[in-house]
């Protein structure tokens, strides 16, 4: 008897155990949606599959859906074919591309991310937004006013700055200032910096173009002092791996028909490779006619009787003009 009480014993404390690591996880789940948008320090929106966030507080990844709130100290990672862009309320505007993960820590003086793997870049518009850092086992990357990429494997990372200066600290007094004229590879903390000849500009890095066709026209701008012939190429991932488009000129100018999605482009120049920018042609839904129909007679007591007009909105417009004539 005395042995069967134990086991009774046993099997009651391993169900208060059970029970109460089962109630646990239940809070570590539902806690989450307790956060007040007022304390969100940006936005996030995503495409393509999923980005996940991970709170401070808690231990597990959750799913986000776009236009979620980003709270400070928050975890955000994004996953094979997928990418995201975090609005700041300071004004600062972070970018994610595949396979990336950071920590966002906001304060007075700007915005810190610890930055683990993947592509990210980021762009402060001056006293607003505050000072942008981008921090590493190694080093650390900052800007004030300005917008800058970085690409990091393992211990290797690739700095280039699209408009204005950036520094890159190493530690012990190591400071080096890059501009947009240049492009810095940091091995285990060691700092490479090279002299860009091929400089894209049009589009810029993170340019969104919307269009209503399943194939539109864009244009590729680039400054070099080559004389010759220089090619431009446009692929469907950062490493170039599959190109879509590939075409020769010397004109510092070219133009290629290409359907909605993200894309990546450079200018290959006598050997040499241009920073790799990224773009993304979105494919909006024409508004149409709701009222009045086409061919349709509308009457109005008086003058002063007012003409409804309804249209269906498209995905990606905010604000619409309407215009008014008597003739085609």
């Amino acid at each position: 008897m005395k042995l069967l009480n134990k086991e009774i014993i046993l099997v009651g404390i391993c169900v208060t155990m059970i029970s109460g690591s089962v109630y646990s996880l239940y809070k570590e789940l539902t806690g989450r949606i307790t956060k007040s948008s007022a304390d969100a320090i940006g936005t996030i929106i995503f495409k393509k599959k999923d980005a996940e966030r991970k709170y401070a507080e808690f231990v597990i990844w959750e799913e986000i859906a776009s236009n979620s709130p980003v709270f400070n100290y928050d975890s955000i990672r994004t996953f094979k074919n997928s990418a995201a862009y975090i609005h700041l309320k300071s004004g600062a505007e972070i970018s994610l591309d595949e396979d990336t993960m950071i920590v966002l820590i906001a304060d007075e003086k700007g915005v810190k991310i610890n930055f683990d793997k993947g592509t990210v870049s980021a762009k402060s518009t001056g006293a607003g937004t505050g000072n942008i850092s981008f921090n590493t086992k190694d080093v650390s990357i900052s800007v004030d006013k300005g917008e800058l990429a970085l690409k990091k494997i393992e211990n290797d990372i690739n700095i280039n700055v699209s408009s204005g200066e950036a520094l890159i600290d190493s530690g012990k007094g190591n400071v080096k200032k890059i501009n947009s004229n240049v492009n810095a590879h940091i091995v285990n903390g060691k700092t490479e910096v090279k002299k860009i000849h091929v400089i894209p500009e049009t589009p810029a890095d993170n340019t969104f173009y919307i269009t209503f066709k399943t194939m539109d026209r864009i244009e590729f701008k680039w400054k070099s002092d080559s004389k010759e012939n220089e090619t431009v190429q446009i692929a469907k991932d950062s490493s170039f791996s599959d190109i879509v488009h590939t075409s020769e000129t010397k004109s510092k100018y070219t133009s290629a028909h290409i359907s909605p999605g993200d894309y990546y482009w450079r200018v290959m120049s006598a050997g040499e490779s241009s920073p790799v920018k990224k773009f993304t042609l979105i494919k909006d839904t024409v508004p149409a006619y709701l009222y009045p129909a086409a061919d349709e007679i509308t009457h109005v007591a008086g003058n002063e009787e007012p003409v409804n007009f309804k249209w269906t909105g498209s995905s990606y417009s905010k604000a619409y003009e309407l215009e008014l004539a008597q003739n085609p």
